[in-house]
């Protein structure tokens, strides 16, 4: 062997034996940690579960709950997938990466490269969790996936795990600062194996991980009517519903503790703890049904605006992202809206200059632009709504 590749050889060692040592700390880690917040979270969130300790892995875990409330369920280390933005949380990514190596995609863009190290950390033996609607909900739905995570799923050569959390919208809305306690269930829906995979088409995969991972959770209160407790119900609901759903006036809602109100017509109403928004000329609406709304209302609105109409418009800090995923340049400006595109630094933006765009946290706008792949972030107050501006661009073309 040539002392070139006895050094290449030496040097591959040398990173298999770090990796090794790597994930034994990670499995030790969450050995230790699941008996002390597994009573925690049960009590604080009135959490049950569906057990799936006895699966053996590797395993592959779609889901639409947070990395805690599966953790208590398989109780064995997982890399989860997460959002790029934690990368930028300083010493805690660091605690972040030393305990879980999560794998961090950026929303807003194609995930292959995260599709990639999902693939190799499967082929090693570990086990890879990730949440393939990408978004928490923001009006109780599951929202749709990629088509890819079928393609992974057959490819992988491991188990498959649907596992899908009831209860989990009324216990912490997006929009919400607050907490609620009522129920929250995780249900174990289908493990499939290699073989009933392998006896599949992407097709048909990818249809039944749709149909195992979707929840309405207003459909499951319908049947349940748990009551969800806590303070300050309504605070921030304006970050999501941003159309009065009675005068149609964007950006008027404004909210304190449980009450809600529209600045323009003044129609008042109360979010009560079944998470309905009861009005008091007596009519009452679901999130999701206040979103279908607002959704249709901003499409009238584009149809009926003239090009040089302005729909709504926030100050909002925007953020340059550098390649090292830390910040690069931070500058207050105001977004414009305008019926097919916006207007930000002088600059007027179309959904064709952007590779994608996606919302992470309660209200930030994640993006990157065509021309030179730069990063973005747009954030705004407490009350600003990125939703409407995602829906804008959605509803011209935007991916």
């Amino acid at each position: 062997m040539s002392p070139k590749r006895e050094k290449d050889a030496r040097v591959k060692l040398k990173e298999q034996k770090k990796e090794a040592r790597a994930h034994r700390r990670h499995v030790r880690f969450v050995r230790f940690i699941h008996p002390l917040i597994t009573p925690i979270i049960k009590r604080k969130f009135n959490y049950s579960y569906d057990d799936c300790s006895n699966i053996d892995g590797p395993y592959l875990v779609l889901c639409n709950i947070d990395p805690i409330f599966l953790n208590i369920a398989t109780k064995n280390q997982v890399y989860f997938v997460a959002s790029e933005h934690l990368t930028r949380a300083g010493f805690a990514t660091k605690l972040l990466n030393y305990f879980f190596r999560p794998i961090f995609h950026k929303k807003g863009t194609t995930g292959v490269k995260t599709l990639s190290e999902m693939l190799k950390a499967l082929k090693k033996g570990y086990n890879v969790a990730m949440f393939p609607e990408g978004n928490r909900s923001f009006n109780g739905l599951t929202g749709g996936f990629s088509d890819a995570i079928a393609k992974v799923a057959k490819k992988c050569g491991a188990k498959v795990i649907t596992y899908k959390i009831e209860g989990g919208y009324l216990t912490q809305p997006r929009w919400s600062v607050t907490l609620r306690k009522g129920k929250l269930h995780g249900k174990l829906v289908h493990v499939y194996t290699p073989e009933e995979l392998g006896g599949m088409t992407e097709e048909e995969i990818y249809e039944s991980l749709q149909k195992d991972l979707f929840e309405d959770a207003y459909a499951t209160q319908a049947k349940e009517q748990v009551l969800f407790k806590g303070k300050d119900l309504a605070l921030g609901m304006e970050a999501t519903v941003f159309m009065c759903p009675k005068c149609k006036a964007v950006g008027s809602l404004k909210t304190e503790d449980n009450r809600v109100e529209c600045t323009c017509c003044h129609a008042k109403a109360v979010y009560s703890e079944l998470g309905n928004v009861d009005f008091e000329d007596n009519t009452s609406y679901t999130l999701t049904q206040l979103d279908t709304l607002q959704k249709d209302g901003l499409r009238e609105l584009c149809e009926k605006a003239k090009d040089e109409d302005v729909l709504f418009e926030d100050m909002v800090t925007l953020y340059e992202i550098g390649e090292d995923h830390q910040q690069k340049s931070v500058k207050e400006t105001k977004l414009t809206a305008f019926k097919d595109h916006v207007f930000i630094e002088g600059r007027n933006l179309y959904p064709k200059d952007f590779v994608g765009m996606g919302l992470v946290l309660r209200n930030t706008i994640e993006t990157y632009l065509n021309e030179d792949k730069t990063q973005y972030e747009i954030k705004g107050p407490q009350s600003f709504s990125a939703l409407k501006y995602l829906y804008l661009y959605k509803d011209n073309g935007g991916k």
